[in-house]
């Protein structure tokens, strides 16, 4: 005995789902196709023999069904089978006719289901031919195969191998003759079809000829319309093709001068025309309320829009000339004449608030030096305006109506602009501004050094400017040479002979690429007759001068001194000791130069107080 909880039902239950999980993909197999009469013919049936492979003996075959798109015939082999499958392999043949399939290439696709889901699937080619086919063969051509109602088709008939033939129009016979030819004045479409035998078989041939009503188009009666209000001439929804005489190609046409319009509009080949005469009144007359304007707190305007022959209607629907407005908002009026056409024009009024102005610079305030730039004020106001622009705290030049500023500045100036207004007041008042100071890069820098403005000729001294991270630096000078490299933020200058408009220059190019150049102004003073203390101690005119082999020089004296006389190179080098003791008076000191070179010398006094005395000789051998 079996244990209480199985049965046999449950046994086949389990082996069902087992089947149907694990082996349904080969429950049946197309395993095999073949063409048993070849070559196919347009003219015969094609028979395809499809063998199957099936899993469960038990499975029913439901039918076949076979189907042609294009190039492609699908064949369907459909089976079911209950919740039951008793395994057994069976190996059914299926003899499908195809019909008679035209002449062409095809791909045919053969499919086996399974409860109508595809399970397996096969393909194959198949040419079909003319061979074979009855000698009588149908064929005609038709002279246009789309016409208009009232358009005539001529048939003509190329059939061969035909003793007789007949003509059918939707399969009504309409004769025996040769050719067939018809006028149609009804809209539709129509098969014409062409029999012919030889008396042991027979062919057909039948085409389809498209007879189209002529599209309707109504674009109304002739009309007048106002200018500026376009008449919508509409040419009809579902045209193939639409043409204006205006060359505009849409079904809407928006007719806005005077004229004839004429559309022509095409369905299925076949065109309607219609046209209208537009017409224009006489252009109404234009009302202007003005330009938008402001308006004081408590004051109002009158819009006036009297225009003879008219009437009004206003935003407010009121419909008088005038209208008062003391309030601010969007005022509008549109007037009509006996016409019906329209004119309208609006105006925005709104209060003035506190006059503003605002000042801005372009390109920016922080520029190279010599770049241009422009300060520009902005006001709100519509008041009388006059500007007032003022640097550095001070009125630069009197009121103008320029609002636009292009002084010379520079570094660190500050500009500020005043508006001069009189709105909602009786007398002019002043509206300022904030002050925009100009950065212009580099910012100067003073040259210093250890000299004064003022130095003896054929001395050398050193000048400098602040090292800024970033710039360069280029030297030049006017009256001296520069004795160093002329880069960098300090060089060596000697200076040359007696100059009041001697200068020393450096520009500063920084790490933006601006640049400016700075000048210190510096005199020359000359070596001969300079006393440099208040003691009255000094050296007179050398002699001669030039000098060969000797020279005398005179030391004017007041007083008894301590002093060191001595002769000096351009370059500051002691080249001979003259005298270094006591003097009281004055007293000439002669003494030989014939060892030495040719070229500029100074003799130099120096008291022990550090006090000096120079002037120049000159030795020429």
């Amino acid at each position: 005995m079996r244990p209480p909880s199985f049965s046999y039902k449950h046994l086949m239950v389990g082996i069902v789902m087992l089947f149907s999980t694990a082996a349904i993909s080969q429950s049946v197999q197309v395993t095999n196709l073949n063409f048993p009469s070849l070559p196919a013919s347009y003219c015969t049936n094609t028979i395809l023999d499809v063998n199957i492979t099936l899993s469960c003996i038990n499975a029913a075959h439901t039918g076949t069904t076979v189907n042609i798109v294009g190039s492609t015939i699908t064949v369907t082999i459909n089976y079911v089978i209950g919740i039951v499958c008793l395994p057994a392999i069976g190996y059914p043949v299926h003899n499908v006719n195809l019909g008679l399939i035209p002449q062409g290439s095809y791909t045919v696709v053969v499919n086996g289901t399974w409860n109508s889901l595809v399970v397996s699937t096969m393909s194959t080619s198949l040419n079909v031919g003319s061979s074979a086919c009855c000698p009588a063969q149908a064929a005609f051509t038709v002279s246009n195969d789309t016409i208009c109602v009232g358009d005539s088709v001529f048939y003509g008939n190329t059939s061969t191998g035909a003793t007789s033939h007949e003509w059918f129009e939707d399969n009504i016979s309409v004769g025996t003759q040769t050719n067939y030819g018809k006028r149609y004045n009804i809209a539709g479409t129509y098969e014409i079809k062409l029999g012919v035998t030889d008396g042991n078989c027979s062919d057909t041939m039948s085409k389809e000829v498209l007879v189209s009503d002529y599209p309707t188009v109504d674009l109304g009666n002739d009309t007048t319309t106002c200018p500026g209000d376009p008449k919508i001439l509409d040419a009809g929804a579902g045209r193939d093709v639409i043409l204006w005489s205006t060359s505009a190609t849409t079904r809407f046409l928006p007719a806005d001068t005077a004229g004839n319009y004429i559309v022509t509009v095409t369905e299925n080949g076949c065109s309607s025309q219609d046209s209208i005469l537009i017409s224009l009144f006489n252009a109404p007359p234009v009302v202007n309320l003005g330009n938008d304007t402001m308006i004081c707190y408590g004051d109002n305007i009158l819009l006036d829009a009297t225009v003879p022959g008219v009437s009004y209607l206003w935003h407010d629907n009121s419909t008088g000339p005038t209208y008062v407005a003391d309030t601010i908002g969007n005022y509008s009026v549109t007037i009509e004449d006996v016409n019906t056409c329209k004119s309208s024009d609006d105006i925005n009024v709104s209060l003035f608030a506190q006059p503003t102005v605002s000042l801005s610079v372009l390109p920016g305030n922080t520029i190279c030096y010599d770049s241009p730039y422009e300060f520009r004020a902005a006001s709100f106001t519509q008041g009388s305006v006059m500007y007032q622009w003022i640097i550095n705290g001070v009125n630069s030049g009197s009121p103008t109506i320029n609002n636009r500023f292009s002084p010379n500045l520079n570094h660190g100036d500050s500009v500020a602009v005043q508006l001069l207004t009189d709105v909602c007041s009786s007398t002019t008042y002043a509206i300022e501004t904030d002050y925009i100071t100009m950065i212009l890069n580099p910012q100067p820098l003073m040259i210093g050094g250890n000299p004064a403005d003022t130095v003896l000729e054929y001395t050398s001294k050193n000048y400098l400017v602040p090292l800024i991270s970033g710039s360069t630096f280029t030297w030049s000078v006017v009256g001296g040479n520069i004795t160093t490299p002329a880069i960098g933020n300090a060089v060596s200058v000697d200076w040359g002979t007696e100059m009041d408009t001697a200068k020393i220059m450096v520009t500063e190019k920084d790490n933006a690429n601006c640049s400016y150049t700075n000048v210190r102004n510096i005199v020359i003073k000359s070596i001969v007759g300079i006393n440099d203390n208040d003691q009255h101690i000094g050296i007179g005119k050398a002699y001669p001068n030039p000098a060969n082999t000797i020279v005398t020089i005179p030391v004017v004296s007041k007083g008894n001194w301590d002093v060191d006389l001595s002769l000096y190179d351009m370059t500051g080098k002691k080249v001979k000791a003259i005298y270094n003791g006591a003097i009281s008076g004055n007293r000439d000191f002669t003494f030989a130069v014939d060892d030495l070179e040719n070229g500029m010398y100074f003799n130099k006094v120096t008291t022990s107080d550090g006090f000096e005395s120079l002037n120049k000789i000159s030795i020429q051998h």
